[in-house]
């Protein structure tokens, strides 16, 4: 069954996948269900029956009665054995197995809900051995590849880049990383979301979409084009570097290097209970081919720069995949 999510079914709860996950999602009122929506708007909606809950409500959680052990930006963290508090401009919220509870009053109930509940879903995926990232993956034609980087980098610039050209689209903003028992490559599965761009990439394009509720970077959601199910196999990785004084370019990432971008951007790795094994999964990532991406300094030029990019990757991709064939792998 797929979305849209209706509110009205948020208020009395529903369950939806997330990415392979059955979640009920419930809201006290119409503006928090709103919220819910808001950032599960593509989620399909499932009949399984549902291993953990999302809430939003107007009690909250209480907090550790002692100083955050980390604060990002405007997020305060406190980390436990058993669960994951965070406190996003006011909105608290616990994460733990069984969900992620978000609670209070705050004037931008949407932007804090969306930073609370995708870093409480860190915990949520890594007690089930999965990891949660800030990443897209787009499919090439050597295979899937995940795009990894900071805010504002471009990540979303090169998945509508992928969506225009005929690409298929895992996701665009985040991503949940597992890997088989047995030792074999990293798989990621898309979170629910539509592509979020920067307004500016889109002027003057003939794309339907709608503004990011109480966005900071007046982003448009637009659809996600040929969205492709997970999980995925990850056949190259390439972290978005940003906009650089050099111009539009790509480099080669090796070594020691891919390990740090990776570690950079993993959610699960600054979490104390789960930091080993995102390590493993993240050790595992960086086997796979990798490359820097950067942009030029003109947003307008931005879109044409990375579908060029996007065509020079599948050159790239082809080529390690047959060199890594011809050395049985050693390459």
């Amino acid at each position: 069954m797929s979305g849209p999510l209706d509110v009205g079914s948020i208020r009395s709860g529903v369950a939806i996948d997330v990415a392979g996950l059955a979640t009920r999602v419930v809201a006290d009122d119409l503006d928090r269900a709103e919220a819910v929506a808001s950032l599960f708007r593509d989620a399909d909606l499932t009949e399984a029956d549902p291993e953990c809950e999302i809430r939003l409500t107007e009690a909250a959680p209480e907090l550790p009665a002692r100083p955050p052990d980390v604060t990002l930006e405007r997020i305060a963290i406190w980390w436990s054995d058993d669960a994951m508090y965070l406190d996003v401009a006011g909105l608290r919220a616990r994460a733990d197995a069984d969900g992620v509870w978000a609670g209070g009053d705050v004037p931008s109930i949407g932007a804090c809900f969306r930073n609370a509940c995708l870093q409480g879903l860190s915990r949520v995926f890594a007690v089930r051995g999965r990891f949660l990232t800030h990443g897209a993956v787009v499919v090439l034609r050597g295979g899937p590849v995940l795009v990894m980087g900071g805010s504002g980098v471009g990540k979303s610039t090169l998945t509508f880049a992928a969506r225009r050209s005929g690409r298929g689209v895992v996701s665009d903003d985040a991503v949940v990383l597992d890997a088989p028992a047995d030792g074999g490559p990293v798989r990621a599965t898309g979170m629910p979301r539509p592509i979020a761009v920067p307004a500016d990439v889109v002027e003057g394009l003939a794309v339907a979409g709608q503004a990011v509720p109480e966005d900071p970077r007046q982003r448009i959601e637009v659809d996600a084009g040929t969205r492709v199910d997970g999980p995925v196999t990850l056949a190259g990785l390439v972290i978005a570097a940003g906009a650089d004084p050099r111009g539009a370019g790509i480099d080669r990432l090796t070594g020691p290097d891919v390990l740090h971008a990776i570690l950079q951007t993993m959610q699960s790795f600054s979490d104390p209970a789960h930091r080993n094994a995102a390590f493993g999964i993240a050790g595992r990532l960086a086997q796979v081919p990798a490359w820097t991406m950067r942009r030029g300094n003109d947003p307008a030029a931005a879109l044409a720069e990375v579908t060029e990019q996007l065509d020079r990757l599948d050159d790239l991709l082809d080529e390690r995949l047959d060199e890594h064939r011809r050395t049985g792998g050693s390459g």
